[in-house]
């Protein structure tokens, strides 16, 4: 197995980078508060799918097999592997940046947030938002014998409380536009968890839209996030499910985020130095100037990737591993 690892070493404006060959307010009370050294692992587009939504049948088997290779005959037990797999190394934090469903059907909502409750009770705290097929999909089917079903998907107001235990109750500021957040996963680093998705108008085009971008009121939102994480001397982790950067010479419109100029600015300016995303598939560090965009490979899709990070506060050092 190929692993690569970088090191992100932030002191002020300054940014480290090396790769090789080996694969919230001050009086805010946080479990982890007093942890200087913590373990964060990432993954991305988990596109689970209930088990009671399929019979297996030859409808399932189609579907499937015309499909872009996602495992999904073993979805349920796939993540429940990674999960208890997570637990057992003592991970503080996992973060999931979106495509947590297949196509946003209810019942996958609901049974991955009660496996998401259970890994919480080991120890874990789970941040997660949303990616482009979760909220308002058209295409949430359940499959029987020869047929495909429509079954119930959910709104903006459904995630939020599905998965409100997960980010969206820890956090110190949310955002007016969107399902944004900014939550104190440590005394020393905060997650900036963007909602980058599109889906407010799936129902009435009938597909969900791929593309992504943020609001001019998010960009604003992001500033005020930043200046609040330097007033309280800590580090931000930006994560969204679009692309801050390119990561293919072919899959950049509806990968890469719209208007990414305008995003990367806001980021400069907020002195954020590296973000996390997924969306694309593929496992990939991309650089730009002062900016490194890392994107995990779906977790859903062979050789189901990973990312393991650990902060070392002596030294204010992120190091980033994949695993699978």
């Amino acid at each position: 197995m190929k692993r690569f690892t970088l090191i992100i070493l932030l002191l002020g404006a300054c940014t480290y980078l090396a790769a090789c060959s080996s694969s919230e307010a001050k009086q805010t009370i946080h479990p982890i508060k007093n942890k200087t050294d913590i373990s964060i692992r990432v993954a991305t587009d988990i596109h689970y799918l209930a088990p009671e939504l399929t019979d297996f049948g030859s409808a399932f088997e189609t579907y499937v097999a015309s499909g872009d290779g996602k495992a999904l005959q073993v979805s349920d037990e796939m993540t429940d592997a990674f999960l208890a797999d997570t637990a057992q190394n003592k991970t503080d934090i996992l973060i999931l940046s979106g495509d947590l469903t297949n196509n946003g059907e209810r019942k996958s909502h609901e049974n991955l947030a009660k496996k998401l409750k259970t890994i919480e009770k080991t120890g874990t705290d789970v941040y997660v938002i949303p990616g482009n097929h979760d909220i308002n999909n058209p295409w949430a089917r359940s499959f029987k014998a020869d047929k495909q079903y429509k079954t119930d998907s959910i709104t903006e107001q459904d995630f939020a409380k599905i998965y409100e235990d997960f980010g969206l109750k820890e956090a110190i500021s949310k955002d007016k536009f969107s399902l944004s957040y900014l939550a104190p996963a440590s005394k020393d680093v905060w997650l900036l968890m963007l909602d980058t998705n599109h889906y407010k108008s799936n129902m009435q085009l009938g597909s969900p839209q791929t593309d992504g971008g943020l609001t001019t009121g998010t960009l604003e939102w992001i500033s005020e996030a930043a200046a609040l994480a330097k007033e309280n001397g800590v580090k931000v982790i930006p994560v969204m499910h679009h692309n801050l950067l390119n990561h293919s010479e072919v899959l950049r419109q509806g990968y890469t985020i719209n208007y990414a100029e305008d995003v990367q600015n806001a980021f400069k300016k907020a002195n954020f130095t590296f973000a996390l995303s997924g969306h694309i598939h593929t496992q990939n560090i991309a650089s730009e100037g002062s900016l490194t965009d890392i994107t995990t490979n779906a977790l859903s899709v062979y050789p189901h990737k990973y990312g393991k990070i650990t902060y070392t506060g002596e030294n204010a050092l992120f190091i980033i591993k994949q695993g699978k």
